[in-house]
Parts: structure tokens; sequence; C-alpha cells
């Protein structure tokens, strides 16, 4: 007994710039409790890059299942008849690349795709039902590469779910949310700040207002020197937390 689950698209039809963390809440929600033995991770094959959109997808697919479900994913790739390739390359190698791009960017899909890390192995199968697609005398859709593409796949999609142990089963503690995935950095950000302040800005504030207060008792000296010359009384110089309360008091008048 086979069941398939259909799920909608990953992206935001919104936007079209994100990928629909609604969406990926739904199927996970729609999943739970329940047992996976593969998951079919679509994308084209004729396309020639792993775009700025379909990395976010990725990232977005991995923080709401965990890393596990990578274990039961396998790729498929439509628009798998490609009577021509781009120059310089055969249908098996260009074939070879595209699924090389995606399971690194799937398996380890950083901002910035990281070409050393190494693609893990997911199984990648054809896909094609246009009507130009040939067809071999069994009535099978056939590649380039003369593989009868359905038979393939359902081979395949046996093996997966035969060669693992136990099959997944979604729970809410795999899902990583994007905004704490740099959490552990606010302690560390905060210690920079506290250090940042009592080595460096702390003393530089104070300089700087021991600095104003003794520019202020020095123009005060000097203006009682000229005033005693004319024989007027002192102006009193205030102690420093008078003066800088007398300086806040100004400021709240001006306000």
């Amino acid at each position: 007994k086979i069941k398939i689950y259909d799920t909608c698209g990953l992206e935001d039809p919104e936007s079209g710039d994100y990928a629909s963390y609604e969406a990926l809440q739904a199927i996970t929600e729609r999943l739970r409790g329940r047992s996976i033995d593969v998951v079919l991770y679509t994308d084209r094959l004729d396309l020639y890059r792993v775009d700025p959109l379909h990395q976010t997808i990725m990232r977005a697919f991995v923080d709401a299942f965990g890393k596990r479900i990578l274990d039961r994913t396998a790729l498929l790739l439509t628009h798998a008849h490609l009577p021509q390739t781009p120059p310089g390359t055969t249908f098996d190698s260009f074939r070879n690349r595209r699924v090389s791009d995606l399971r690194r960017a799937l398996a380890a899909p950083p901002p910035i795709p990281i070409p050393f890390i190494r693609s893990p192995a997911l199984p990648a199968f054809l896909a094609e039902h246009a009507p130009h697609c040939p067809v071999s005398p069994r009535r099978r859709r056939v590649l380039p590469d003369g593989t009868e593409w359905v038979a393939a796949l359902y081979e395949g999609l046996a093996d997966v779910a035969l060669s693992q142990g136990n099959p997944y089963r979604y729970h809410p503690k795999y899902t990583r949310d994007p905004s704490q995935k740099l959490g552990w950095l606010l302690p560390v950000v905060v210690l920079a700040q506290i250090v940042l302040y009592r080595q460096f800005l702390g003393p530089y504030i104070n300089r700087q207002l021991d600095d104003h207060y003794i520019s202020y008792r020095k123009r005060i000296e000097k203006e009682n020197e000229e005033g005693r010359k004319m024989k007027l009384p002192d102006i009193k110089v205030p102690e420093e937390d008078d003066f800088w309360r007398m300086q806040s008091g100004q400021s709240q008048q001006q306000e």
C-alpha cells in the first residue's frame, strides 16, 4: 500500500522572492505522526544554477524538518527531455553537474554556496511527460540517455524506502526557528559591548567630561580675575556634580 502526499509549492505566492513558511508549517502539521519513507524534492533539470530563491527554500525546508529528513530525501528533476544541452556539455555531464549543485545546496545551504563542501549521496531521478518526449516500444517515456524514467523512478524509490532504517517521523523539536539560528551569539555580543564600554568607551567619555569641566573652571577663574580688577565679587565655581546637574537642568529647560 502506497500513500502519496502531494504538497503545495514552497515559494511565497505574494512576494515571489521568499520561502513560504506558512506552507511549510501546514505541511509539517499534516505530516505529524505519519511515517515518511521517501521525500521527493522536486526541481527542474533545465536550469543552469541554484538561484538565491531556491537556496532560501532549501534552507527553509531543512529548518522546518530538520537534517534527519535528508536521510529520506531524493531529488526529482523534471523537464528532463533535453534535446540540446549547453555548448561543451553532454546530457550526462549536464545532468551530473545539476544534480551535484542541488545536492550540495540542499545538504549544506549557506547564504553563499561553498564549493568544497561535500555533497551528500541524495538519490536523483529524472522525469518528463511532455508530448515531445519519445516513447519506447513498451509505450513508456524515454529520456535522452535511453532511460524509461517511470520504471527507473519506481525502482529507485523502492530502494530508498527499503535501504534505510526506520521511516522519518516529524516532531516539532526538529523545527529550527530561523530567527533563533544565531541566538547563541546574543550573550557574546552583550559581553563584547560591556568590555568595549568598560575598557574603551567609558574611559573616553569620562575624559571628555573631565576636560569639559576643567575648561569651564578655567573660564570662570579667568572671569574672576578680570572681575577683581573692577572690584566685582567672584563667581562661585560649583563642584563637578553640581555643575553637571546644572547642565542637565538647562538642557531640560531648552527642550
